[in-house]
């Protein structure tokens, strides 16, 4: 079987340098019709048209979302759209500090479980959906120095908005709301055993001890990946990328499979 020819792609992800990698077929049969679709959708309208990217931690929903960004304002034909992330509503370092949850019937603070539900501030995010449609919008930031969130960082103008983040179709309160304001979501799905190897793999590349990342990712990212896996509403489309090969998958049953 021929080897996928892959292109790297350099981007600029909240604030890094990210290199990504996709093959030219996941480009042209699945990315490309997603931004056509999209601006056929936007163009009827005839308003700003939202675009949810939910997924389990690792699965790369914000490399993603940042390349078809990219893809939009360099294809022609395609309305740019903007990617925003879900980070700039993580609650600040001190609030997350001062507040504990219960985990495995011990009380830890909220810090110690950075980047679960709890961690995040719902009701702001829901407040900044419901304001879309506003001709302009400011959307919260972060900062990867102080790991607190940015107030107004971003000047949203494009009329195609996608917005990517880990609990965007969660079935539980606060979260399940947020669906409503969405017109198209996409849910990214891979196996929890590679998302644990590439959790682990992460942590420990970005300086922390392996045995710590180990422990990090029991205490914190399995039950991250577990509820997103499994309490996720069903999207307009699934897409699954992995081992050189992906498939994507929409609500009318049309399966692509590259």
């Amino acid at each position: 079987m021929p080897v996928e020819n892959r292109h790297v792609y350099h981007l600029q992800v909240n604030d890094m340098d990210i290199a990504a990698s996709f093959s030219e077929r996941e480009v042209r049969e699945i990315c490309l019709p997603l931004l056509y679709e999209w601006t056929k959708r936007q163009q009827q309208t005839g308003r700003r048209y939202v675009v949810f990217i939910a997924a389990p931690p690792g699965c790369g929903k914000t490399v993603l979302a940042g390349f078809l960004e990219y893809l939009s304002k360099n294809t022609q034909g395609i309305t740019p759209l903007q990617a925003l992330g879900m980070d700039g509503f993580h609650y600040p370092q001190a609030y997350l500090r001062a507040h504990t949850t219960v985990r495995n019937k011990e009380t830890v603070d909220l810090l110690s479980i950075k980047g679960a539900p709890e961690t995040f501030d719902a009701g702001r995010l829901y407040d900044h959906l419901k304001r879309l449609q506003e001709d302009r919008l400011f959307w919260p930031g972060y900062s990867r120095r102080t790991h607190d969130p940015v107030p107004d960082a971003i000047s949203v103008r494009t009329k195609i908005v996608l917005i990517e983040g880990n609990y965007l179709l969660l079935n539980r309160e606060p979260w399940k709301r947020m669906k409503e304001l969405c017109d198209y979501s996409v849910f990214l799905q891979e196996d929890a055993e590679v998302l644990k190897e590439r959790l682990i793999a992460r942590k420990a590349a970005g300086g922390m001890e392996l045995t710590d990342a180990k422990k990090w990712y029991e205490r914190s990212d399995r039950r991250n990946i577990e509820t997103v896996l499994k309490e996720s509403t069903p999207a307009d489309c699934v897409i699954r990328f992995g081992r050189g090969t992906a498939s994507h998958q929409n609500q009318g049953g049309y399966d692509n499979r590259l």
